[in-house]
């Protein structure tokens, strides 16, 4: 599994969400309900991922956030 995956979902599990098997909007609105309690670090990994996530796929309908990310 990816590096950068392997480190986004870790981030995401300590502030309480989980990405496995959920659709790449439901993580992202669940993100930003949680944004501004989040540390700066926490932030940057986050933004990074949805950044990559952004210039190498097509994030388009229902797909599974795994599918984007790895």
């Amino acid at each position: 599994m990816d590096k950068n995956y392997k480190n986004f979902e870790s981030t995401m599990n300590t502030i309480g969400i989980s990405i496995k098997d959920r659709t790449f909007g439901e993580v992202m609105k669940e993100v930003c309900s949680k944004w501004n309690t989040l540390t700066e670090n926490q932030q940057t990994v986050i933004a990074n991922c949805f950044s990559l996530v952004h210039s190498e796929k097509n994030c388009g309908g229902a797909v599974g956030f795994s599918d984007v990310v790895s």
